[in-house]
């Protein structure tokens, strides 16, 4: 279920790199990916967690890289406003 929650933030992410997306949308993608990360990091539920296996690390990189990339999204689309605004567009 991680997995699929990850990969509708990087669809989403996908939707924001093609075209304007609101500040509603990254920031659905910035806490969809931050979630699944941290909760496959502390895997909740277990007493005594097992060991992490490839795939699971991959997981939780990709779904941090992902929160990264959103926020630089985010980032980016508000130093490009700021230009817009500057230049009276």
């Amino acid at each position: 279920m991680a997995l699929l929650v990850l990969l509708l933030a990087a669809v989403l992410l996908a939707f924001a790199a093609v075209g304007k997306i609101s500040t509603s949308g990254l920031t659905t993608i910035l806490m969809a990916a931050t979630v699944v990360g941290s909760t496959l990091l502390q895997s909740p539920g277990h007493v005594d967690p097992p060991p992490y296996k490839d795939v699971g690390v991959f997981d939780i990189v990709l779904s941090f890289l992902t929160a990264g990339l959103a926020l630089g999204h985010g980032v980016h689309l508000f130093i490009m406003e700021l230009a817009f605004q500057r230049r009276g567009v």
